[in-house]
Order: structure tokens, then sequence, then C-alpha cells
């Protein structure tokens, strides 16, 4: 048995717990110094397959088949990513699409998901790429650099978000071709939602 499929037999014989890295290389005996890039390898190309789910505690656990059903997630529409203020973005709350619940490590009535329209988050979020987001409490600051989906004036935005100082925050591109969109007392900025995960 090679090393991948010990791995993934460890796993399933533990379906019940999860694992992190060094637990995971301390459980299968192996030495830290030659295999932890290894281990990790296998265990990042057995999430991206659906056959483990990584958690927020940075730990690793099996997937049941019982788990691979899915769950449906409010689909909010359209954002751009861009810095033209002319495209509204759509937020009828009435559609919904299922997303495996293997990806989902929070309550389904606490996200949205989001459509990127624009390529001014590119490379990292793709023009067209379905977004996964925990929605912002009203009144709540986001978190600084992360990326949120926000009403900046006339229109829905996906951006980084950067607080400058008490009186002034930005919205940033990660497309250097884009200039920051400036947050100040007189914006309209009410943020919703801050990235989770791509979907699709």
């Amino acid at each position: 048995m090679n090393l991948k499929e010990q791995i993934l037999r460890f796993f399933k014989q533990h379906s019940d717990c999860d694992f992190t890295l060094s637990q995971t290389i301390d459980e299968l005996q192996l030495d830290p110094k030659k295999y932890t890039s290894v281990v990790l390898y296998h265990l990042r190309r057995f999430v991206n397959s659906g056959q483990l789910r990584k958690t927020e505690n940075k730990t690793y656990k099996f997937i049941n088949d019982s788990e691979c059903n899915t769950v449906n997630i409010l689909y909010i529409g359209d954002a751009r990513a861009g810095s033209n203020d002319s495209f509204i973005g759509e937020e009828n709350g009435l559609t919904t699409i299922p997303v495996k619940a293997s990806l989902i490590n929070y309550d389904p009535k606490d996200l949205m998901l989001v459509s990127v329209k624009g390529d001014s988050m590119e490379p990292g979020l793709p023009n067209g790429s379905l977004l996964l987001f925990k929605k912002i409490p009203e009144g709540i600051i986001p978190n600084d650099n992360r990326i949120i989906f926000c009403r900046y004036n006339s229109g829905f935005k996906i951006k980084r978000f950067k607080h400058l100082n008490d009186n002034f925050a930005a919205l940033v591109s990660d497309n250097k071709r884009y200039a920051p969109l400036i947050i100040d007392e007189n914006t309209d900025f009410s943020p919703k939602g801050e990235l989770i995960s791509i979907i699709q």
C-alpha cells in the first residue's frame, strides 16, 4: 500500500474524527522532516477531489456518503468586480443554487452566492466565477484585507476591503489596472458578505 492509499484508509477508518496535518503524520508514524510536504500534498488533493473536507480549524475529515448531498444557498445575482457603477447587481432573494454540503461549514441561511462580472479581481477571481460569501451582519465593519461583496453607491461590488484610518477606507482591486474606490462619510457603503470560497 502506497502512502496515498495509506492516508485515505486512515481517514476512512477514523471517519468520525478530524486531524491536523501534524496529527495525521503522528498517527501514521511518519518522520515529519521527511514526509510533511508529501502528506500535505495528498491531503490537498483529497480535498480537491471531494474525499476529505478541510475545516475552519485547519483539520481534515473524511467525507461520508451521507455528506455528499447538497444544500440550497441563496443566489443574489451578479456583482461587478470592475469600477463601472452603471451595472446594478440583482438582489431578488428568490433564487437558490444547490451546493455540495461537504463544501459548507456554516449554517446555509448565513451564506449567499454571487457571480463575478468583470476582471478587476483577476487572476484570483476570474470573470464569471460563482463565489460563496458569509453574510456580514448590519453595522459590522469587514475584516481588513478581506474580499467582500458590498453595495457601493449605485451598484454592487466585489472588492478587497482596506481600512485606511478612522475616517477613510477603500475598496481595492487585485488587478492593479483599477484604481481604489474610496469610502468616506459621504459614500453609500453597505457590506453584505465576506468571501469564503470559489464554488466554480
